[in-house]
């Protein structure tokens, strides 16, 4: 009867009673708590980043479209007719393409 008893006892007591499962479990949960609590600040400064580069980008492209207006005005006062044309439809066809995703966005 006593070895029945005892191997009730055994087989009632779950994994969470042994003293050191609990103290792996535990461990394991606050190294995953301080790894999200460093994830948080790199994953802020990424987010600010990219919208950073998006804001620069945008500026680029401003930059760029108005370089290509003022070569087109520059080849037209010079008389190169064919250069000022092409470089005025590039511009237009390039303002137009951001016009629809402008338009697309909203």
């Amino acid at each position: 009867m006593s070895a029945e008893k005892s191997t009730n006892e055994k087989s009632t007591k779950t994994i969470w009673q042994n003293p050191q499962v609990r103290k792996v479990v535990i461990y394991a949960v606050v190294l995953i708590v301080v790894f999200l609590l460093g994830l948080i600040p790199m994953w802020l400064t990424a987010r600010e980043r990219a919208f950073n580069l998006a804001e620069t980008q945008r500026q680029l492209k401003v930059a760029e479209m108005q370089n290509m207006l003022a070569s087109a005005v520059i080849d037209a006062r010079r008389a190169e007719y064919e250069p000022a044309r092409q470089t005025a439809s590039d511009f237009l066809r390039t303002y137009e393409r951001k016009w629809s995703e402008i338009v697309i966005r909203f």
